[in-house]
């Protein structure tokens, strides 16, 4: 996706994604300084995909803090990640 985004916009642009799902279109743009909305109308997709957000807009804020991005250990239904 981060491919595709660099191909058809430019830095700062606006990527839309109306069916988010994971969010990886949102977190590619993320990635690719492009700023992202996204919808998504099922739960379990908006709540998986919302820490994926989170967790990456911590990490691109952390390594233009301090150089390097933090590493933290998540424990999900008994399973280190």
């Amino acid at each position: 996706m981060e491919k595709l985004i660099k191909i058809f916009t430019d830095e700062n642009e606006v990527v839309i994604d109306p069916v988010a799902g994971s969010g990886s279109t949102l977190v590619a743009s993320l990635n690719t300084n492009r700023r992202c909305y996204g919808f998504e109308i099922k739960k379990n997709f908006y709540k998986e995909a919302k820490e994926w957000i989170e967790d990456t807009m911590n990490d691109i804020r952390d390594l233009k803090e301090h150089g390097f991005k933090k590493t933290t250990m998540k424990k999900k239904e008994n399973i280190l990640f």
